[in-house]
């Protein structure tokens, strides 16, 4: 079957498509008008999320004061006032509150970080003992925490912030910025 002879087969089928007087001719209609109708629709819905990862209007900065050895962490609310706050440093450290103000910003240092993730592993039972074995950290973030990774939740939303690779870094200020994706 040659290309000519293909194209006579498609054009008859979409002939006998819309011919009038054929059978089921408004089924046929209907069918292919709904399924482009969920076809742009389902597109539409893919390409029309934006970003929306930042749901919280949310900036968090690291500044390192190398003058004193000290490490400010910046929590900056661009929006309206946030309940039930929670931010994670590198899935680690915690620090809560019950309400971050609009318009508003929390200077933070890492020992208002609470170390939660410590899981203790029994040993002796299903090879638990061949894990990684790392102490337990202290009972708040070191001084000397390097932030990769920041989630911020509240009540309103969330938001995400990768630091590091991504080249976040402001050359010559010493301080890393991030806007919460």
């Amino acid at each position: 079957m040659d290309t000519s002879q293909l194209l006579e087969q498609v054009n008859d089928v979409i002939d006998s498509l819309f011919s009038s007087g054929s059978r089921y001719q408004l089924e046929k209609i209907v069918t292919i008008a709904v399924y482009a109708i969920i076809s742009v629709a389902s597109l539409v819905w893919a390409f029309s999320g934006g970003s929306g990862d930042n749901e919280l209007g949310a900036k968090f900065e690291v500044e390192q004061l190398t003058e004193i050895d000290d490490l400010n962490l910046h929590l900056i609310n661009d929006s309206d006032a946030w309940t039930n706050v929670r931010v994670v440093l590198n899935q680690k450290y915690l620090w809560t509150t019950d309400k971050v103000e609009a318009g508003r910003q929390k200077t933070l240092r890492p020992k208002d970080f609470e170390y939660y993730y410590y899981i203790p592993r029994p040993w002796g039972r299903h090879d638990w003992e061949l894990l990684a074995q790392t102490p337990k950290p202290g009972p708040e973030a070191p001084s000397t925490l390097e932030v990769e990774f920041v989630q911020i939740r509240a009540s309103q939303g969330s938001s995400d912030v990768s630091f590091g690779a991504e080249g976040n870094t402001e050359s010559g200020t010493g301080e890393n910025v991030a806007e919460a994706q």
